[in-house]
């Protein structure tokens, strides 16, 4: 292993999802980016967990049409993947990267961003917005 390569891996492990490569962003991070137009969440689970809820704002795109879609993305902008897992959100986020784009993975996947509470859609309360 080079040099650069340890470094590159120890630093992945003193700082979880914080790579050099940036292969993934905490909820926090991630809710920060979307309010502020920097980042498009794509919500990559199936249809009854997205109806179950979902990022605001998100698009839904089932894991096994992503590559096929990967043209129809904003160019500008990163794409963060939600998943319920980051593992699941991580191969597809490597995809996308693979074809262009600023792709991350959702850091601790839905459960972290639940574990936040940050906003969801749909929202308990029909009457309030949810904005991210």
């Amino acid at each position: 292993m080079t040099e650069e390569r340890r470094g590159d891996r120890e630093e992945a492990e003193a700082h979880p999802g914080e790579t050099g490569s940036e292969e993934a962003i905490d909820s926090e991070d991630a809710r920060k980016a979307m309010a502020a137009n920097e980042a498009h969440a794509i919500d990559i689970r199936g249809d009854e967990e997205w109806r179950s809820g979902h990022i605001p704002g998100a698009h839904h795109i089932p894991a096994e049409e992503l590559e096929e879609r990967a043209d129809d993305f904003p160019t500008e902008g990163r794409i963060i993947i939600a998943a319920e897992d980051q593992q699941r959100a991580a191969d597809a986020a490597s995809k996308l990267r693979d074809s262009g784009h600023d792709a991350v993975a959702l850091e601790g996947g839905m459960d972290a961003w639940r574990s936040e509470d940050h906003p969801m859609q749909p929202s308990t309360d029909p009457d309030e917005d949810a904005p991210v």
